[in-house]
């Protein structure tokens, strides 16, 4: 490609990524924004798709949204990953992925591709059981899937040579192949963000190296509580290699002073009437671990939620 043409390339699909970006933080509808990023890839680079960037743009698009209900039954989306099927070494794993998240399962195209895709695999009996389970959930549009059906059962049943996939991406990096292979390995990974990708920096991110921290009073309440007590698995130690805890509440709340647990009703009524009682009062002093110094309150048994007993 002409060295100029590729500078043009990059500057637009520059322009395609801040919109993207945008759209992602300000739009009701950020799946647009891929969709004509999609679209331009094609079209810009459908002599050149090994260097075009579309997989990895397919593999983004379809895992940012994979667990949003508000896309699982949209066409937009459903064809996004179609595309990604078809650009990939084994589209069966796609498919499978698919109908285990209820994704495009009311659309007949979604059991099509994949029953075809058994069928050059010489899955017939695999792809049979597809068909039947979108007859099963009626799958729109029903009739032409009916017919589809019928012509399977009918003809017989040859495994046929898909052309090949491997011709356009060739020249592809190593990375772009790697992606080819495994469709879905940054899916296993990926969050589960109801609209809203995080970011990838929190993916890669690598595990707490910091030592495990002991509270000495935490494990002093650990050793006086009884075995069964409910409270233990709260005081106990953080485990190692996990970041350590900070418990932003008070447990006296939901005890009374002979260790009795509050019910629910009478746990919601003391932190309103406690809180009530403070509104005439001054704010207490903060000592300097942060903790809330000693007030009237406390010497007169009313207690203050925001920190552990000492």
């Amino acid at each position: 490609m002409d060295p100029g043409e590729v500078t043009k390339l990059a500057q637009k699909r520059a322009k395609y990524r801040h919109r993207l970006s945008v759209a992602l933080r300000e739009d009701a509808d950020p799946l647009a924004a891929y969709v004509q990023f999609v679209e331009w890839t094609l079209d810009a680079y459908k002599d050149d798709l090994a260097h075009s960037g579309l997989i990895e743009l397919l593999d983004e698009a379809t895992r940012h949204f994979m667990d949003d209900d508000a896309y699982k039954s949209d066409l937009r989306y459903l064809k996004l990953w179609l595309l990604y099927a078809k650009h990939v070494e084994d589209p069966i794993v796609i498919y499978a992925l698919l109908l285990s998240k209820g994704i495009g399962k009311i659309y007949a195209q979604t059991y099509q591709e994949y029953a075809e895709a058994l069928q050059k695999r010489g899955k017939l009996s695999e792809a049979d059981k597809v068909y039947q389970l979108a007859i099963q959930r009626r799958a729109r549009p029903l009739e032409p899937l009916k017919r589809q059906y019928d012509e399977f059962k009918a003809r017989t049943l040859v495994p046929r040579r898909s052309p090949s996939r491997s011709a356009k991406w060739q020249n592809a990096s190593a990375d772009t192949q790697a992606l080819r292979k495994n469709p879905l390995k940054n899916h296993q990974a990926a969050p589960t963000s109801k609209s809203r990708p995080s970011s990838q920096a929190s993916q890669n991110r690598p595990p707490s190296t910091h030592p495990p921290t002991t509270d000495p009073l935490a494990d002093q309440r650990l050793h006086q509580l009884p075995a069964d007590h409910p409270f233990r698995l709260i005081f106990a130690p953080t485990a190692p290699g996990k970041r350590p805890e900070k418990l932003r509440f008070n447990l006296r709340l939901l005890l009374t002073e002979d260790g009795v647990e509050y019910s629910m009703q009478e746990a919601r009524a003391r932190p309103r009437a406690s809180a009530q009682n403070r509104e005439d009062r001054p704010d207490p002093g903060v000592e300097h671990r942060g903790r809330p110094g000693p007030t009237d309150e406390d010497q007169h048994g009313v207690q203050r939620g925001g920190d552990l007993p000492s």
